[in-house]
């Protein structure tokens, strides 16, 4: 219910560098998952991070308060 429903298209397109003309199908929707989680971050701590990965300490560090606590 909370991911919008996907149209899959397929495109005919060989890449020349690979075995046969093989390309991977699942890399691309890979990329998505960590910016989700990073801005779900922000939004509930109200600080961006730009580097991953995130841990309770580095909140903690943004927030100002001792990691642990």
């Amino acid at each position: 219910m909370d991911v919008p429903e996907l149209k899959t298209v397929m495109v005919n397109n060989k890449a020349d560098d690979t075995p046969y003309g093989m390309r991977g199908v699942g890399e691309p929707p890979i990329l998505a998952a960590p910016a989700a989680i990073m801005n779900a971050i922000a939004d509930a701590v109200d600080t961006r991070f730009f580097e991953i990965p995130v841990g309770p300490h580095h909140i903690c560090e943004a927030l100002g308060k001792e990691s642990g606590t």
